[in-house]
């Protein structure tokens, strides 16, 4: 399919029960065809006060943006907790990536990459340029590589 793609995601859950979840990942790839294609999401949350929820949905259909489109998405978490609870969350994909390797985009999830790959969603998505001359944004730029370097190998 000419069309294959998927779409980075993070977020943080409401506040619910004294406290909130980060999420974030990758969209499984396009599910029909056109503007109106949705996404499936399926993500575990951090863990906060010793428990995580399961989030799993469709997006929403594409919105146009200049250069790509996006997706928004919404809905509840699994049950969980000492205090069985759930956290509702709201947000929107980032712009379409065209995977060159499924191998690679099924890589987005990893326990040990999240943390880094949320970072630059977010800065991205944001509109926020990584300075390649900044030393913070130079040392997480080379502890992303090695961790790459040593999945990939």
């Amino acid at each position: 399919m000419a069309d294959e793609h998927v779409h980075r995601f993070c977020g943080i859950t409401f506040y619910d029960n004294q406290h909130r979840h980060r999420y974030g990942g990758t969209t499984g790839p396009p599910i029909g065809g056109g503007p109106a294609h949705i996404h499936n999401i399926i993500v575990r949350t951090t863990v906060d006060l010793g428990h995580d929820h399961e989030i799993k949905i469709e997006t929403g259909p594409g919105i146009a943006i200049p250069g790509g489109h996006v997706h928004r998405f919404k809905g509840i978490t699994s049950k969980s907790g000492e205090t069985p609870h759930t956290h509702r969350f709201l947000q929107a994909t980032g712009p379409q990536i065209y995977a060159r390797s499924k191998f690679i985009a099924s890589q987005f999830n990893l326990p040990t990459l999240q943390s880094l790959i949320e970072f630059f969603t977010f800065q991205l998505f944001k509109g926020i340029r990584i300075n390649k001359h900044n030393s913070r944004s130079k040392k997480v730029i080379k502890k992303l590589v090695r961790n790459l370097r040593k999945l990939l190998i």
